[in-house]
Order: C-alpha cells, then sequence, then structure tokens
C-alpha cells in the first residue's frame, strides 16, 4: 500500500517525507524518541535547527535536494 500522507513510516522506526517540495518548515518532532533514520530530501526547507533533531536517536538524516541556506543554525 503507498503512503499519500507527506511523511510515510518506513519499517519500524524510520520516516520519509520526501513529497516533493511539501514542506519548507520543521520543527521539534515530539514523541520521535525512537526514530532512527529520517529522510527529508526533495522538499522546500531553507534552514533546520540542530535543535529540531537533538534527543532523538537518528542514524541516518538525508537532506538532499533542499535549498538550505548554510548558517551556523545547521550545526
Amino acid at each position: 500500500a503507498s503512503c499519500r500522507e507527506t511523511c510515510c513510516p518506513v519499517g519500524p522506526s524510520g520516516l520519509r517525507c520526501t513529497r516533493a517540495g511539501t514542506l519548507n518548515t520543521l520543527r521539534g518532532l515530539r514523541g520521535a524518541g525512537n526514530l532512527t533514520e529520517l529522510n527529508l530530501s526533495s522538499n522546500a526547507l531553507e534552514s533546520l535547527s540542530w535543535k529540531t533533531v537533538q534527543g532523538l536517536s537518528l542514524q541516518d538524516l538525508t537532506l538532499s535536494g533542499n535549498p538550505l541556506h548554510c548558517s551556523c543554525a545547521l550545526l
């Protein structure tokens, strides 16, 4: 079954949000402490604060295809 939501589960602890240009902002991911994989590729994200993913158990974060503005906030 194909997921038609903005963000879809991947495996037991992954989340894929790759509907082209859908996301232009991402704030805290509450209740996602077990998340190990987050794919945000091909969206419209211009920035992503480290605080957004702080405390997550991420092993893989994919941001390719976003118009990110490089700044210290990304570190």
